[in-house]
This record gives C-alpha cells, structure tokens and sequence, in this order.
C-alpha cells in the first residue's frame, strides 16, 4: 500500500474513532512551523517498520524529539527503541506489535506531571550531553588541529629526506 493511501487510511481512521482532537497528521511543513508543532505536543510518535537497516540506526528525527523535551512514542526495533527505553524518554513498544503501542499512547496520555518533569530534565540532560553542536563543533576542531599538526609533521619529515 503507498504512503498516500495509508495516510488516507489513517486520517479516515483518526475521524471515525474521534480522535482529530488528539492526533493530528501533517502534510509537508517548514521547520520553524515542525518546532511549533513539536513544542505545542503533549508527546512526539516515532514509528519505523521492521528491518535491519531500520533497526540499527538511530534517525535524526530522534535528536529534534529530545530537543523539545516531551515524552517519545516509538515504534521501533533496534537502536530507536533501545534508546528511547534505555533513557527513559516516553514509552517504546516492537516494530508491528499495534497493541503495545496503543499500551504505551494511554500510558502518555495518563502521565503525571512528576514523570513529566523527570522526562524533560533526562532529555535536557541527553542533549547536552550528545546532541550539543557547540560541544561537537569544538572537538572537530579539536580534531583538524591534531590531524593537520600530525600532517606537517610528516611532510616535514619527508620533505627533509628529500634534500
């Protein structure tokens, strides 16, 4: 089934169950409209199907999600899901496995504001730690000035041996 169908499929879903209030599905938007969106969300839904490649990466999507501080919904096998639960960011449920993640969408819909602030201050924690772009900017550079003293190094060396 293609994504415009599925989606179709989605959305009639969505409207026959009541839920337009809740959940809502966007078609292509800006980034500073996605920030907008992501900080107006009670919580942030990650879903990738099953498969090895899917499964051993971690997608970009996740470091915007913990950014905005809100509890994640995976859906995942692998890397997404070992992250989100290994962290405890929101709630992580198999790749396919439906009643596991309907488990975890009531669970955030239920959840207190103590855990809440915990999964603000875990995700604020995590970014600064491993999203930060100032810190990896510096160790970059860090890294050039080590690889381009080493570089000089040995094409002095080399050079030298060629007089």
């Amino acid at each position: 089934m293609g994504m415009v169908l599925k989606k179709k499929k989605l959305q009639s879903y969505i409207i026959k169950s009541k839920l337009s209030e809740t959940i809502k599905i966007f078609n292509s938007v800006s980034k500073n409209k996605i920030d907008n969106i992501l900080s107006e969300s009670n919580a942030l839904l990650l879903m990738l199907g099953k498969g090895e490649g899917l499964a051993s990466t971690l997608p970009a999507k996740i470091q915007t999600y913990v950014s905005h501080c809100k509890p994640i919904i995976v859906s995942s096998d692998g890397e997404s899901y070992n992250f989100v639960k290994e962290n405890k960011l929101g709630f992580s449920s198999k790749a396919g496995d439906s009643h596991s993640l309907y488990k975890s969408l009531l669970k955030a819909k239920k959840l207190k504001k103590k855990k809440l602030s915990l999964i603000r201050k875990r995700s604020i924690i995590l970014f600064k730690k491993n999203f930060e772009i100032n810190k990896w900017t510096k160790k970059l550079e860090q890294k050039l000035e080590l690889y381009t003293e080493d570089y000089r190094r040995r094409n002095l060396k080399h050079f030298n041996t060629l007089k």
